[in-house]
């Protein structure tokens, strides 16, 4: 009954601020609004800005170059921590082989696939702690727009953030960070921004829209109250057209087709790179499905469940028996999203908006018990990255990664072809 009683409350607060904030808009802000709307209802697909070579090319009108962080000394944030590279098996192709010298083969381990290729593969130590910590940073700093924020992480002096992704438009952002040597490349995107947001970011419009295309059983439509983000629900209930799902999915204008051009783009900036990626949240799944997409490492922090949607996608669309032990999932008990239990009509997320209807994910769970370990109780407090840091900051070691157990999400739809 508590339970129930603080649930009422947030969602009465989180009204309020949304009404004081729409109230204050000026008529011009009120008309932008409504336009928005009207563009997500019409499938806009050539507005966005996601490539990364674009805007490079319109920031600087140059060839890439690194952009060294501000100093660490003396600030209050400062880390300095480097992000070990640990050898394991890999037969999956990759873009390119990084290592040209002895020493370097040292840190990668090759193997023969079936067609007689040799590989080589470089894939983060989620082992040591101060490695995952250093992965949750740059998560973290996929939030900021650059290195002036008063929030900003400090990585370490061995990395760079080479660039932000998609800073001018409302859609994927993140950034690039590059180890010095140019052998490592992590991709970091942004995860989910809310309305409740004070940082100024306008993307939470389409954030959530994407929310509810790729971890709903049908379109975010849970009762007649909703506002489907597709049009594929059948006139039976509980029906849906699993088709329309698979082409929403693919569309242009949503992020995974998105975060697809990123990573292509970060591609040709750096052919004879590792390509690695990391993110929270929303990003955290984008980056599983990328991985799966690519055969490429992902370290990413309370994800929901992205298996439904890598099986609308069809992936991997590359064939190793393995593929998935190269994906990380850290979470912990505490967090509601992560575990998969923030639904259902009287949920926080149902309230606000959000269908987080699956439960299931890809690759390895790497999971914190808060909740028997540290007496946590279930809130989406810790959900943060923030969260994230202090929790993983708090244990000795890294959780254990391991295949999640069985998993079906949406058995009760039945999803036909047309």
């Amino acid at each position: 009954m508590f339970v129930l009683c603080q649930q009422v409350y947030i969602l009465c607060l989180v009204t309020i601020f949304v009404w004081f904030r729409e109230a204050g808009a000026t008529q011009s802000s009120r008309s932008a609004i409504k336009e928005i709307r009207q563009i997500e209802s019409t499938a806009r697909v050539s507005q966005h800005v996601f490539y990364l070579k674009d805007e490079i090319f319109a920031q600087f009108n140059t060839s890439h170059v690194l952009h060294r962080t501000r100093d660490a000394i003396g600030h209050s944030l400062a880390h300095n921590f480097s992000l070990p590279i640990v050898s394991r098996v890999s037969t999956f192709p990759v873009n390119s082989v990084a290592c040209s010298t002895q020493d370097d083969l040292e840190q990668v381990v090759s193997e023969r696939d079936n067609d007689g290729r040799m590989h080589l593969q470089r894939i983060p130590d989620v082992t040591d702690k101060q490695s995952v910590l250093s992965f949750a940073r740059m998560a973290t700093n996929a939030y900021k727009e650059d290195e002036l924020s008063d929030t900003w992480l400090e990585i370490g002096e061995s990395w760079n953030r080479s660039l932000g992704i998609g800073w001018d438009s409302d859609g994927v952002r993140g950034h690039v960070f590059a180890e010095v040597s140019g052998s490592i490349v992590v991709i970091a995107l942004k995860g989910t921004t809310t309305i409740l947001s004070t940082d100024g970011d306008d993307s939470y419009r389409n954030d959530k829209i994407n929310d509810n295309l790729l971890f709903s059983c049908c379109c975010g439509k849970v009762s007649l109250s909703w506002n489907a983000v597709c049009d594929c629900h059948a006139e039976e209930s509980y029906t849906c057209s699993q088709t329309c799902l698979e082409r929403e999915l693919m569309s242009r204008d949503n992020y995974y087709k998105a975060s697809l051009r990123v990573f292509q783009d970060v591609i040709e900036l750096y052919p004879n790179s590792s390509i690695w990626l990391t993110g929270h949240s929303l990003a955290g799944s984008l980056c599983s499905l990328i991985a799966q997409t690519y055969g490429v490492p992902a370290v990413v922090f309370g994800s929901p469940g992205e298996k439904l949607a890598a099986s609308r996608l069809h992936l991997p669309s590359w064939s190793h028996p393995h593929s998935e032990e190269y994906i990380w999932h850290f979470g912990n008990t505490a967090d509601p999203l992560f575990m998969g239990t923030c639904n259902g009509p009287l949920s926080v997320c149902a309230m606000a908006g959000y269908a987080m209807e699956s439960q299931c994910h890809s690759g390895l769970e790497c999971i914190y018990d808060t909740v028997a370990d540290r007496d946590y109780e279930m809130s989406l407090i810790y959900h943060k990255i923030v969260k994230m840091i202090e929790i993983i900051e708090d244990y000795d070691e890294p959780a254990a990664c391991s295949k999640p157990m069985s998993c079906q999400d949406c058995y009760l739809w039945n999803f036909v072809r047309d």
